[in-house]
């Protein structure tokens, strides 16, 4: 019987236990500092759509939304690009 959230991969004849990546979802009132932290591979992402997020003291409070609103950031593609970022297909 397999755990949620993990696959069991068969090798010659061993079963190994692996972990399944799921779907990580980020969203718009995802606290900026939170996402910075627990992913630090969205800062390019940030940056792209200009937003300085992992220097900028306002990060410390406010949501994605509210930042990409401060500096002028499409929000939707933002959001599309940093879910992209933090999702890891599982691969046999």
């Amino acid at each position: 019987m397999e755990a949620k959230g993990n696959r069991y991969l068969h090798l010659f004849g061993r079963s190994i236990l692996t972990k399944v990546s799921r779907k990580m979802t980020i969203k718009k009132d995802s606290s900026v500092k939170k996402v910075v932290a627990e992913h630090p591979e969205t800062i390019p992402v940030f940056e792209i759509f200009g937003m300085g997020c992992a220097g900028c003291q306002a990060a410390l409070f406010e949501s994605i939304e509210q930042g990409a609103k401060a500096c002028g950031a499409d929000i939707e593609s933002l959001m599309e690009r940093l879910n992209s970022v933090v999702t890891v297909p599982f691969r046999a």
